[in-house]
């Protein structure tokens, strides 16, 4: 496992989330808990960070799906043989 020096901290309530960054440049302050907010959020994360949320009754749920759909690389592989990319 890869020794990683920057995490983020996500403390998600119903209305907001709250970040925090340690040991490098990266986002902090509150951002909302919705489609724009998470936006804003993913967009300022740095490459190779590690990301640290808290499981807060389902209010994480939304923020999660979007972090993977947006910062996973995402590659298909078909059955035939090509690749596919989204």
């Amino acid at each position: 496992m890869s020794e990683r020096e920057v995490v983020v901290g996500i403390d998600v309530a119903k209305a907001s989330v709250e970040v925090l960054t340690l040991g490098g440049a990266g986002p902090e302050g509150e951002f909302g808990n919705d489609p724009e907010g998470h936006t804003a959020l993913l967009a300022r994360l740095p490459a190779g960070v590690l990301v640290v949320m808290e499981a807060s009754g389902g209010y994480e749920a939304a923020l999660a799906l979007t972090a993977v759909l947006v910062l996973v690389d995402r590659r298909w592989w078909h059955p035939g043989g090509k690749a596919h990319f989204s």
